[in-house]
């Protein structure tokens, strides 16, 4: 099952916040958090409007402290995922459903091979490669229902070796609803741990891509 566009008056809601909490990152510790602890670029952090809630919107302070990473399409976000910095409960928030792909614009342009990722931060790590990636929420959101966005196309699910063999089950599930699939496990990480701990040209290497 599809999740339909949020209301016109959410959309602005929802615009309104990604810019404020993107406004509010240069110098902060979500900043911090993003560029040194996750290792993305600031070019990525930037396209896609990355952002950290120091001061609060009006109704949004059960998201402060917490980085923002907005569902962005072409007509603007659709949801916005809020992702704690700190080791607490809950780590994850959300305005908007996010039981749907992050990053579905790459869809929109003749990839060849597109990369699928289990959640916004590897699906950004694999973008600072340059390379086609959209994200999964988590490995119990796929439905086949995403297939649809991927025919015609080569897909490599990136799958996360950290988590009791949960990322492997998505992968298969994947490979059995998409028509051309390959797997890549990573074994005993996920693909930004293993940027952060082996670098860009082992990433590259690891995924076949020069």
């Amino acid at each position: 099952m599809t999740i339909p566009a949020p209301p016109d008056s959410m959309k602005r809601g929802l615009e309104e916040a990604s810019l404020h909490y993107h406004s509010q990152l240069p110098g902060s510790r979500g900043e911090e958090y993003l560029l040194k602890d996750r290792g993305l670029t600031k070019e990525i952090v930037d396209f896609f409007r990355l952002g950290f809630v120091e001061t609060p919107l009006t109704g949004d302070d059960m998201f402060r402290g917490m980085v923002s990473i907005p569902f962005l399409t072409k007509t603007g976000p659709v949801a916005i995922q809020y992702r704690a910095i700190v080791d607490k409960e809950p780590r994850f928030l959300s305005k908007g459903s996010t039981k749907r792909l992050f990053n579905p614009s790459v869809l929109l342009s003749p990839h060849r091979t597109v990369y699928i990722c289990e959640g916004p931060i590897d699906t950004l790590t694999v973008s600072c490669l340059g390379l086609p990636a959209v994200g999964v929420p988590g490995v119990s959101q796929w439905s086949g229902v995403f297939a649809r966005a991927f025919r015609n196309r080569k897909v490599v699910v990136l799958a996360d070796g950290d988590d009791n063999g949960q990322g492997e089950q998505m992968a298969t599930r994947i490979l059995g609803d998409v028509e051309e699939c390959d797997i890549i496990l990573f074994d005993g990480e996920d693909v930004n741990s293993f940027w952060l701990k082996h670098g860009e040209k082992e990433l590259r290497k690891k995924l076949g891509v020069q």
